[in-house]
């Protein structure tokens, strides 16, 4: 059904292209048909890396967003922050890691960049 809707949609894109006068709402159209037919096919895209694939899938709307494990609790989503303070609680390191690396990784990349 969404591959239906895609053709729908690139077909009315190409019609107002070629045949619409380029006014402010022929192009806020076009320009927002693009933003969802985009998202269309991150769903199928993600879909079959869910589906077929068994891969985790996050979010379609937030694609920088990562899957954080800590053992066998829940999975949490959103950017792991590595954050370190001294004695009186002024923050002596932050980092916004990529992905989910473990805690272990990130302990001497701390300690270089106290250094």
């Amino acid at each position: 059904m969404v591959r239906i809707v895609l053709k729908q949609a690139n077909r009315g894109l190409k019609k107002v292209l070629h045949k619409a006068p380029m006014t402010t709402a022929a192009v806020q159209w076009r320009e927002d048909v693009k933003h969802y037919r985009d998202l269309m096919l991150r769903v199928i895209d993600q879909t079959q890396q869910r589906v077929i694939y068994d891969e985790n899938i996050v979010s379609i709307f937030e694609p920088h967003t990562d899957l954080i494990v800590k053992g066998f609790r829940d999975i949490q989503y959103g950017h792991k922050i590595n954050l370190a303070s001294d004695r009186q609680g002024f923050i002596t390191y932050l980092g916004i890691e990529d992905g989910n690396p473990a805690d272990s990784e990130r302990f001497l990349p701390v300690v270089k960049a106290h250094e």
